[in-house]
């Protein structure tokens, strides 16, 4: 794996890293998407678990992928797309131009601060392997941490559709074949995901105040149910 640049950051770039991380934690913090803040961490754990040497820009990005989601002026609205991979397109161009901007007052060096916006850009698609890395941390993420609360703020249908394209556009399915694939052929053959989703939703209550409880009920369901948890579980 690429690693720009490593041990070579001077003391000035591990001072600008520092504050970068704490700007970061101070936006996210005062976001209204209640799981903001633990999706930015999360991503940063899956990352370090799918490659331990990770570099400084792909940390970095990481946990400010979504920073303009707690941005409430400067956000882009889904409501303004009819399509939905459009959607997370701009949001991923809003947030590294957000990111570029807390990066330039902590006087982050221009070529680390180029591959993190870079990377940002890119982690709703990928198309390379640290990109790649970044995509699949934060997909990982999602059916973690932010998808019971998802769930509250939107339908079932809207969920299932949410999850479906977190499987085929964000590339879940191929993740797990990756690191296992023995799936290929045999249980991934037959994974039906709409079907399998539409019976799990059927067991959340909509009304349930604590949501904890849908991850203590249906969380090993969904670490089988979304296969890329085969590879990392």
């Amino acid at each position: 794996m690429r690693k720009p640049f490593g041990a070579s950051l001077s003391a000035r770039a591990m001072d600008s890293i520092g504050c970068v991380r704490q700007k970061i934690h101070e936006i996210i913090a005062k976001s209204k998407v209640p799981e903001d803040p633990g999706h930015s961490r999360n991503t940063l754990d899956w990352l370090l678990r799918l490659e331990p040497d990770a570099d400084e820009a792909l940390r970095i990005a990481a946990l400010g992928h979504d920073i303009e989601r707690a941005l409430e002026e400067q956000k882009v609205c889904q409501a303004d797309f009819t399509d939905f991979s459009a959607f997370k397109s701009a949001h991923a161009l809003n947030s590294a131009q957000i990111l570029k901007e807390v990066m330039s007052g902590c006087g982050t060096p221009d070529g680390l601060a180029e591959d993190v916006c870079r990377l940002v850009r890119c982690h709703e698609t990928g198309g390379d392997p640290r990109s790649d890395l970044l995509k699949d941390a934060d997909s990982l993420s999602f059916f973690e941490v932010n998808l019971p609360l998802y769930f509250q703020r939107h339908t079932q249908e809207e969920t299932l559709q949410r999850c479906l394209w977190g499987l085929s556009e964000r590339g879940a399915q191929p993740l797990a074949q990756k690191r296992h694939p023995e799936y290929k052929a045999g249980r991934l053959g037959n994974y039906k995901p709409r079907v399998a989703l539409n019976y799990l939703f059927s067991y959340y209550p909509m009304d349930m105040a604590d949501v904890g409880f849908f991850w203590r009920v249906v969380g090993p369901v969904v670490a089988d149910l979304f296969a890329a948890f085969f590879a990392l579980r």
